[in-house]
C-alpha cells in the first residue's frame, strides 16, 4: 500500500491496532464504527501487522508499506 487504509466491516469494528515488524504497538484506535480510514505514511516504510477486533471477531492482516 502506499499508505491509506480503508474499512468497511458487516458487523462493528471496536478497535484498530497497528504493529511493526519488531512487535511495537504503534497504533491503537477506538472506533465503534461499521467503516474508518487509516494513514500509515506516518510510520514510515515496512511491514506491520493490523488487528481489527469488531463485535464479532478479531482479523489479523499483514501490510507492506512501500
Amino acid at each position: 500500500t502506499s499508505g491509506i487504509i480503508n474499512f468497511i466491516a458487516s458487523s462493528e469494528i471496536k478497535n484498530i491496532e497497528i504493529i511493526d515488524f519488531q512487535g511495537k504497538l504503534v497504533l491503537k484506535k477506538n472506533m465503534n464504527s461499521f467503516n474508518s480510514s487509516i494513514n500509515l505514511r506516518e510510520f514510515g516504510r515496512g511491514i506491520y501487522l493490523i488487528k481489527i477486533i469488531t463485535s464479532s471477531a478479531i482479523i489479523h492482516e499483514k501490510v507492506i508499506l512501500n
